[in-house]
């Protein structure tokens, strides 16, 4: 399973990929599917197993964001 992470700013979407990128993870960036309302129309894509430490430190980082699942 994957997950889509949703930002509210363009800035926010970009910065956390820089975090998310320098941490280890392999986030994958993406338009906003169109199923998703809230966000600012770039997501970033991570597999099942790295969702948990991308919260982690995003969160640690001030960074708001919205999480959906996606089989």
């Amino acid at each position: 399973m994957e997950f889509i992470i949703a930002f509210e700013t363009t800035n926010c979407a970009i910065f956390a990929e820089d975090i998310l990128l320098a941490a280890g993870l392999r986030p994958k960036v993406m338009p906003l599917p169109p199923e998703i309302r809230a966000g600012c129309g770039i997501a970033l894509r991570l597999s099942s197993n790295e969702i948990d430490s991308a919260k982690d430190i995003l969160t640690k980082n001030g960074i708001s964001f919205e999480i959906t699942s996606k089989l």
